[in-house]
């Protein structure tokens, strides 16, 4: 069963809220310590400079919005290999329903270099 959190834009707070109830399990809170980790390395400078907001952080995921357009999200990865993976995607309402396009990936990013490739992918 997959839980989702989402964590306010002020990591500083630490606001966590169960998307399914107000209970928190081990998984769900491991998940929102990693996204509390991928926020800090990002860094807030970055995060401000781009727009970010709406964090959602999902198993191994962060999902955040950014200025660039109302449909236009960031997805943080964190690989196996303790490395991420960063996508710039776009979503689309179509007849149908919603379509995800891919505008960018950038594989095998550390952890020091995560909020430079960010702020560089939502400024192109």
């Amino acid at each position: 069963m997959s839980h989702r959190v989402i964590i306010d834009k002020r990591p500083h707070k630490r606001y966590l809220q169960d998307t399914r109830n107000a209970l928190f399990s081990l998984y769900t809170m491991e998940d929102a310590m990693n996204a509390h980790e991928t926020i800090r390395q990002i860094g807030a400078m970055n995060l401000a400079a781009i727009g970010a907001r709406n964090f959602v952080a999902g198993e191994s995921t962060l999902h955040f919005n950014v200025l660039r357009g109302s449909s236009t999200k960031v997805v943080v990865t964190l690989d196996p290999t303790d490395t991420y993976t960063v996508e710039l995607v776009d979503i689309g309402n179509r007849r149908n329903g919603y379509a995800m396009k891919t505008l960018e990936t950038v594989a095998f990013v550390y952890c020091d270099q995560i909020g430079d490739v960010v702020r560089s992918m939502c400024n192109r």
